[in-house]
């Protein structure tokens, strides 16, 4: 919608999955770039009920992370740019192609689990660790993707959480980095 009317900046976060609440939560973006740096205010419910409206000197965006970690974001306000229309549609329909080129086949259910530490990819921490291909029950690291975790049917939570652990501990052992999921594990 943003592409057809001229609004710019969104074309960049074409083809991540959720909703606009899970995006400003986890500051969803690309490489490129992030749902926050267009974000100008966001009202938001507590976890104690009350109502709070935030601008952009209240809001605080980071690699995965916002400020807005309250229970409910009820409402945001973005700014963007205006550009061409159709520039815009073919920028997204690029970054569509590349992002869906380095993300599991259709058909699987994954998800792209550490934040990069900076510098360096997760992706590419866990293929130097050796785990791609890597198994567990009936979730496997992605062969197109290190950093993203395939669920085939029948795949239980236990076994991605003891993936998760695999990876996580690995990784520190053997590179001696400390990788942190970007997905929230209640």
């Amino acid at each position: 919608m943003c592409a057809s009317q001229g609004l710019a900046g969104m074309e960049q976060l074409v083809g991540i999955p959720g909703v606009v609440g899970g995006a400003l939560h986890g500051n969803a973006g690309s490489h490129v770039a992030d749902i926050g740096q267009w974000t100008v205010g966001a009202t938001v419910m507590t976890r104690t009920g009350e109502i709070v409206v935030r601008d952009s000197a209240d809001l605080h965006f980071s690699h995965r992370d916002s400020s807005l970690n309250e229970l409910v974001i009820l409402e945001a306000e973005l700014e963007f740019e205006q550009d061409d229309p159709h520039a815009l549609t073919q920028k997204m329909q690029q970054n569509w192609i590349v992002a869906k080129a380095k993300q599991p086949i259709i058909g699987q259910y994954a998800g792209c689990i550490f934040k990069d530490p900076g510098g360096v990819s997760a992706s590419s921490l866990i293929e130097d660790a050796g785990l791609k291909g890597e198994r567990i029950g009936e979730v496997a690291i992605c062969e197109r993707n290190a950093n993203f975790m395939v669920a085939e049917p029948g795949a239980q939570c236990d076994d991605l959480l003891s993936l998760i652990d695999l990876v996580r501990s690995r990784v520190s052992e053997q590179l001696g980095v400390d990788l942190e999921p970007q997905i929230e594990i209640w």
